[in-house]
């Protein structure tokens, strides 16, 4: 694997056996465990929606779940400036257009979002790091309250899920993400990779200048088009360029990078 993103994590010489009586081998005691109990609650009209955005996927899930129909697909990525965001690494791989850019400028991901008309509040944690447990307790005080109210969360691992759910006896949440759902710990939640962790609240609806709105989508979508290469990553009309001339020259092979590519465009 020659991406860049990968650097200094490669593990070289490992060899894997399988046990040849593997039958019994799979732990009973964990998938108890994650079966939620009696007092879980979960919203059943909260799902993450398809998108090449997996934030705005979660934010669309959300809104609808909220009742709030009043946003298409099309205007919640246009508003965010999602709708122009295009990134692309050396592997062309099909989850580079979905980088929400949370861990790079949390702060102007809240700002684009907020052109939808919400208040949002954001809580962060990286699990390799000070301070983590309680960030993971404020965060699942806020699941409650929120889904209390009907109000689903939205957590950010890699990508960004939906929370529908949770289990106040097992400690657990139901979290809707790519074509399946799960429950999960909530001490648990941090991704496998970096240790990074978050959730995002959607709060009270505020009045918006849709003008004002509009114009700054367009100025997120100019600062999106022209954002510098970082880390391996091309991003905007860089992004695109590569992306064709990996078409043209037979380097691009993976069809599910072509169809997220596709329909962001």
């Amino acid at each position: 694997e020659k991406d860049p993103r990968y650097e200094g994590n490669r593990v070289k010489g490992l060899k894997f056996g399988v046990p040849a009586q593997s039958k019994g081998m799979k732990s009973v005691r964990a998938d108890e465990f994650l079966k939620p109990s009696a007092a879980a609650k979960v919203l059943d009209n909260a799902h993450w929606a398809m998108n090449p955005s997996t934030l705005v996927g979660a934010l669309e899930g959300v809104l609808k779940a909220r009742g709030d129909s009043t946003l298409s697909r099309a205007q919640l990525m246009g508003l965010t400036g999602y709708a122009f965001k295009l990134t692309l690494s050396d592997t062309l791989g099909w989850d580079d257009p979905g980088g929400d850019g949370i861990e790079r400028d949390p702060e102007a991901v809240l700002r684009a979002c907020r052109l939808l008309g919400y208040d949002l509040r954001m809580i962060r944690g990286n699990d390799h790091q000070p301070g983590a447990a309680d960030s993971l307790k404020v965060i699942w005080a806020g699941v409650q309250h929120d889904l209390d109210r009907a109000r689903p969360a939205i957590l950010h691992q890699w990508g960004c899920w939906v929370i529908r759910g949770y289990d106040p006896q097992k400690e657990l949440y139901l979290v809707s993400s790519w074509e399946e759902e799960t429950w999960m710990p909530f001490d648990e939640i941090a991704d496998h990779d970096t240790g990074d962790f978050g959730a995002l609240f959607v709060g009270e609806r505020h009045p918006v200048d849709l003008r004002q709105a509009g114009k700054a989508s367009l100025q997120a979508a100019l600062a999106l088009s022209h954002q510098a290469d970082q880390g391996g990553l091309a991003h905007g009309l860089r992004a695109y360029e590569r992306w064709i001339s990996a078409l043209e020259q037979g380097k691009a092979t993976d069809p599910w990078a072509h169809a997220f590519h596709i329909e962001l465009l």
